[in-house]
């Protein structure tokens, strides 16, 4: 048998390619937590806590990173891909 033969490796998803594919910018776990793409899981989730099909963790959905309304260097992410409104955005950074 020669290398050619062996089993395969099987990669886990990337999460980052399934999100820009969807057309999210990050994910975010409602009332927990977010991330954007370009500090994905940050929290250093095992992939046993991954969903297997996406990567994504359990518990979080994909979701749209949005800048503070006010210009200032706060974010948020959500489920909505339209910017939430002042008092939803500061709702939305309190909650975490």
């Amino acid at each position: 048998m020669d290398d050619d033969d062996d089993d395969e490796t099987i990669e886990p998803p990337n999460p980052r390619v399934i999100l820009i594919a969807g057309g999210y910018t990050g994910i975010v776990a409602p009332g927990e937590c977010g991330c954007r793409l370009d500090d994905l899981m940050p929290c250093g989730v095992s992939s046993f806590y991954r969903d297997g099909a996406t990567g994504i963790p359990k518990g979080c959905q994909p979701g749209y990173a949005h800048s503070d309304p006010r210009g200032g260097p706060d974010w948020v992410v959500s489920t909505k891909k339209e910017p939430p409104t002042l008092e939803v955005f500061d709702m939305l950074l309190n909650a975490t």
